[in-house]
């Protein structure tokens, strides 16, 4: 690899090699070909989608996972593309952006917004931040991290998103258009939350709309560069909980029906169903 300023070439020498007679895939035959690219990624992908993938026709459909306001540089610098960059309206190939909040204020994505059409979807996800618990595991305090770290929904909707994607790829099925999230501010951009703190609007899912605790994707003034990335999660008190839901049979009542409606809305998959119910179950609440 002789530099970052030769990568959106080779990625896209190598799926175009992918397609033709190759043994990488052994006796495989791709039907079709997908980009994803998250985080540093995705500012490159964002990059490629504008000014690759037309003259190359490399891809059936790229996915980008919490890109910034602007992609990467064709010099290979990381924040060497155009600012406010917005996805070009003239691709003739399904791209779905899937975006946390941290994405949206602290990576300037609230400036690059645009509208959903037949070829771009935009998922703003409330509860998430740019890395979570679920990817950093126990580790967050070996990276310095002081607070709890956001522990949202993000994984179990991205899973969602990505089968929404393939569905489109493959089917031309397109995935749900939710709104995005609702901004208190606009220069500089600021989210709208609500009484308990969490966004209002994006992708709806139990951990925001039954809440049992504050999901930020900013982290507390003076948390290092990377811990800022990880957002921050601030469980509320039981007698904030009693006041909320009362019992917990009222509580997973509710938690129920929302996931009910987040599944039907094609937010959260079916199969996550039992894994979410079950830490519903672990909320602490008088019976």
């Amino acid at each position: 690899m002789p530099g970052d300023q030769y990568s959106l070439d080779i990625y896209a020498q190598i799926g175009r090699a992918l397609r033709g007679p190759n043994r990488a895939l052994g006796n495989l035959h791709p039907t079709h070909m997908v980009a994803l690219g998250e985080s540093q990624s995705a500012f490159f992908l964002t990059t490629f989608a504008d000014a690759v993938q037309p003259r190359t026709d490399t891809f059936d459909g790229l996915f980008i996972h919490s890109r910034a306001g602007f992609g990467g540089g064709l010099d290979g610098s990381l924040e060497g593309g155009p600012k406010d960059l917005r996805i070009r309206t003239d691709l003739d190939v399904p791209v779905f952006m899937f975006e946390t909040q941290t994405d949206l204020i602290a990576l300037g994505y609230a400036a690059a917004r645009q509208p959903n059409t037949d070829r771009i979807r935009t998922w703003e996800v409330a509860g998430t931040s740019h890395a979570d618990a679920y990817e950093v595991g126990a580790a967050a305090g070996v990276l310095g991290c002081t607070t709890p770290v956001n522990d949202g929904p993000q994984h179990n909707v991205v899973q969602a998103a990505f089968t929404a994607f393939a569905r489109w790829v493959v089917h031309g099925t397109p995935p749900p258009s939710p709104p995005p999230f609702r901004l208190s501010g606009a220069d500089p951009a600021a989210l709208a939350l609500d009484g308990h703190g969490n966004v209002i609007g994006g992708v709806r899912t139990p951990a925001v709309d039954v809440p049992v605790s504050t999901l930020s994707g900013a982290a507390p003034a003076g948390a290092s560069e990377i811990c800022s990335l990880f957002g921050e999660t601030t469980p509320f008190s039981a007698g904030t909980l009693v006041d909320l839901y009362g019992t917990k049979s009222h509580y997973l009542a509710l938690y129920r029906a929302s996931l009910n409606k987040a599944i039907a809305d094609g937010f959260i998959l079916g199969a996550d169903r039992s894994g979410l119910l079950a830490q519903a179950e672990q909320v602490q609440l008088p019976s």
